[in-house]
């Protein structure tokens, strides 16, 4: 059976994802409360992941899973990461947020400038995603075995508190190291989808448990600030949230979101280009106002641009699409 409410969770997660994004790329002040809540919706995207692979897991193989990720989404990454890629190996671009780009340049032959930067995500703002993503591919059958055994608790705490330690790599500047602060939301995912009465089955009413959820948010960025380790915390409570909040209430097709939810990945690549433009613009003056109004502008313009190059692309691409753009 289809699950919609997920579906539409992984709709309004990219959503926020992009949102995010926007927030970055155009000055905005007196919105810190806002901009924090918007940031970090990977934890539910991945906690998405982990419910799907949970749901989907008796239909694969381990060869059939890896095979399938490989096509549409190592595939599409290749090809979408063309473009920024490109830029750096020309030298087009020499400045970087974490990149030493006098190393880059001096110490690493062509081909090894092209691994690093397919390796770490760094040629484009939301890239690192993918690479961190696809670290848990090749654990298919630890996850499957895990969770037959009933240890999914114990490893998901290991993983919880491990997380905590390590917390968010600056600017996602580590792979590795998102992994493992992402682990726990994937782990949740899973273990949500094998106990769902966990929000099924909740007493209140689920509107009340989601603006509860998102006040005591609210209240926590503005005593606490944004630590990415409270942040954490936060977002996988949203999550729990959101599941309870879709499970009772949007538990149907919403065609817009579903849009979003299908397109995911491909929105993951294509938004990076467009929020980096209007970042350079600013950068170059072209650009000198900002605002919440200008950000809700960026998000709009940035969200119909990326969805309709989708679809002009894969009128071009035909049914080879999601080979090249991952949906």
């Amino acid at each position: 059976m289809f699950l919609n409410y997920v579906n539409n969770i992984r709709g309004v997660a990219i959503l926020f994802v992009i949102l995010a994004h926007c927030f970055s790329c155009v000055p905005s002040q007196g919105w810190g409360i806002l901009e924090k809540f918007s940031s970090n919706f990977a934890v539910p995207f991945v906690g998405v992941a982990g419910f799907l692979f949970a749901v989907l897991l008796p239909k694969y193989t381990y060869r059939a899973y890896m095979l399938g990720k490989f096509k549409y989404v190592v595939l599409p990454y290749i090809f979408m990461s063309v473009p920024a890629v490109a830029i750096y190996l020309t030298g087009s671009k020499t400045t970087h947020t974490w990149v030493d780009m006098d190393w880059f340049s001096t110490s690493l032959n062509p081909v090894q400038q092209y691994c690093y930067l397919m390796i770490t995500g760094a040629h484009l703002g939301p890239m690192w995603f993918v690479p961190m993503v696809i670290l848990f591919y090749p654990l298919f059958p630890f996850f499957r075995w895990m969770k037959d055994r009933g240890f999914l608790g114990g490893v998901f705490v290991l993983a919880f508190c491990s997380a905590l330690i390590v917390g968010r790599p600056w600017y996602n500047s580590n792979v590795l190291q998102a992994f493992v602060y992402y682990m726990p939301a994937y782990l949740a995912g899973i273990w949500l989808a094998e106990n769902r009465w966990a929000y099924e089955n909740v007493r209140l009413d689920a509107r009340l448990v989601i603006s509860l959820v998102i006040s005591f948010m609210l209240l926590s960025y503005a005593s606490l600030g944004g630590d990415s380790r409270i942040d954490l915390v936060m977002k996988l409570v949203l999550f729990w949230g959101l599941l309870c909040f879709f499970y009772h209430y949007v538990n149907k097709p919403i065609p817009f979101l579903s849009v979003c939810a299908s397109l995911s990945f491909y929105l993951v690549y294509a938004h990076g280009y467009l929020t980096g433009a209007i970042r350079m613009l600013y950068q170059k003056d072209v650009l000198s106002d900002g605002g919440i109004f200008l950000v809700g502008g960026a998000f709009v313009l940035v969200l119909a641009i990326s969805i309709g190059s989708y679809y002009l692309l894969a009128n071009v691409l035909g049914d080879k699409k999601r080979y090249f753009l991952g949906a």
